[in-house]
């Protein structure tokens, strides 16, 4: 894979190339109706969404799109009343591209996101939506459009699922924190042929970013489901996935974890109270989670095993050195010293979407970091807390719109710098070489690759058969590489401690009293 800068700027998808030339010309004004049922005044934000029909086959409201980011306008919306109209200028809205939309024909859609709890607003109940609409884009002339928000959006239950219970509880710490109720929730698949008199151990599964404890499902008949539980967790939070780690913006999460739902759920279910007998399974933001929760709760975990996990070293924050860039958006060119868009998605060793694509995008779903897409979670869990007109909002890393970095605001970030944190401390190192697996695709999708090799520096002792290690999978991206044999071997790897702790039994044993 080339990681030239100069080799990527050609590669970059007609929209992204854009971004680097002349502003458009185009003037787009869209009427937003509220045409909905209810009767109370709503505020939120507004965000109206456009999708090449050639680019993007599910609803325009799906985006952002890392393999084709579309033009999206927002704007913030105060007390807007039954059958009453917004009106939203690309010039003055919140948009993206910077530039203007470009001329062309275009599906879209509205979405009036009242709530702020999760980073997909169709979960959150009472939001407004329009249907998909279609319009042209006029080169060098006035567009105008109008949709009418006329759906809403109720509360999500998960499917009733035959050896799948949905577990909610309240959560104290962080109703205190919020200064509201909050719920934590997990999906407890049991073991295949459950047996009531057994107590079994667990596989705690963190999804990645967008999944939550909906995502359990009945277990299979594979030897690890016959002898364990799986438990997934949910980590969202109003500022999306909130990778388990305390923090000054979501709170005491971990703890939270830790502390409250899983002893509620030892106390429901036959669970082998005992660290060996929790093994944590996450991937992407999971996998992050996983390696985090392992180095942070030794005393509560017994193995961790993580693919292609988020940035573990954040002078490799994908492709950005926050403590000494100058800038997230461009780097100077090696040869020319020109400047260069930072990638951060490929797919095929294209370049798909920018770093300065995905942020813009963003800032029109969320200004000043409250998106709840996956830039603003992670400025979330590793930044400090700023303020604006009396809101508090997580801080900006960097400027929104050209991308300058804070250096020394990137300090903040050292505190959930894992290989920082195992560099400097024996214990985090020994808990890393000796209890969590990481498994990463040398191409991957996001270039998480470079902050796995990074701390892939600092085990020792490298060996298969060892419960740690790193794995490097040649040629696997971010999805592939749960398709290859070390991906594939981490739940060989659960059930070895299983076995090992008596908790399953060795081949042509018989089941563990």
């Amino acid at each position: 894979m080339n990681h030239n800068l100069a080799a990527i700027a050609p590669t970059l998808t007609p929209l992204a190339a854009a971004l680097f030339t002349a502003a458009a010309t185009a003037d787009v004004t869209v009427t937003v109706t509220r045409a909905d049922e209810g009767t109370t005044p709503l505020s939120g934000r507004l965000v109206i969404y456009f999708a090449d029909p050639a680019e993007v086959r599910g609803d325009p409201s799906g985006g952002p799109f890392f393999s084709s980011p579309q033009p999206m306008l927002g704007a913030d919306v105060n007390a807007l009343a039954p059958n009453d109209a917004v009106t939203v200028e690309e010039q003055t809205a919140t948009r993206f591209p910077l530039e203007g939309i470009p001329a062309g024909t275009y599906r879209v859609q509205a979405v009036l996101d009242t709530k702020r709890l999760n980073s997909r607003w169709e979960r959150e109940p009472g939001n407004l939506y329009s249907a998909v609409g279609q319009a042209t884009v006029l080169d060098n002339g006035h567009t105008t459009i109008a949709l009418n928000l006329t759906s809403t959006t109720t509360a999500e239950q998960p499917e009733p699922r035959e050896g799948v219970e949905f577990v909610e509880i309240q959560s104290k710490l962080l109703s205190e924190f919020r200064g509201t109720p909050v719920t934590l929730r997990a999906g407890v698949a049991f073991p295949a042929n459950y047996d009531p008199s057994r107590k079994y151990p667990a596989v705690y599964t963190v999804p990645g970013f967008g999944g939550d404890h909906t995502s359990a499902r009945p277990q299979t008949r594979s030897p690890l489901a016959q002898h364990a539980f799986r438990i997934t967790l949910d980590p969202e939070g109003p500022n999306g996935h909130h990778l388990f780690a305390d923090s000054a913006n979501n709170g005491p999460v971990g703890q939270a974890l830790v502390t409250e739902l899983i002893p509620a759920l030892e106390q429901q279910f036959n669970l082998v109270q005992d660290p060996d007998a929790r093994v944590l399974r996450g991937h992407s933001s999971g996998g992050w989670s996983v390696v985090w929760l392992a180095t942070r709760y030794p005393d509560t975990f017994g193995l961790a095993l993580s693919s292609a996990p988020d940035p573990v070293a954040f002078d490799h924050f994908q492709t950005i050195d926050i403590y000494t860039h100058p800038n997230a958006y461009t780097h100077p060119d090696h040869v020319t010293q020109q400047p260069q868009p930072v990638p951060s998605y490929r797919r095929n060793g294209e370049v798909r979407m920018t770093v300065r694509e995905e942020n813009l995008m963003e800032e029109v779903i969320g200004p000043r970091n409250t998106s709840a897409q996956q830039w603003d979670s992670w400025f979330a869990v590793f930044g400090p807390t700023a303020t604006h007109n009396s809101t508090d909002h997580p801080a900006e890393l960097w400027h929104p719109t050209n991308g300058d970095i804070d250096n020394t605001l990137a300090q903040h970030y050292a505190a959930y710098d894992i290989y920082k944190l195992a560099q400097a401390n024996p214990a985090v190192r020994d808990t890393l070489r000796s209890r969590v697996r990481i498994v990463c695709g040398d191409a991957d999708s996001f270039y998480l690759e470079r902050a796995v090799k990074q701390l892939a520096s600092l085990y020792e002792n490298n060996h298969s058969d060892a419960l740690g290690g790193i794995d490097m999978v040649p040629n696997a991206d971010h999805g592939s590489v749960l398709r290859t044999p070390p991906a594939r071997n981490l739940q060989a790897l659960a059930l070895r401690l299983f076995t090992q702790r008596g908790w399953a039994p060795a081949p042509g044993e018989a089941n563990p009293d």
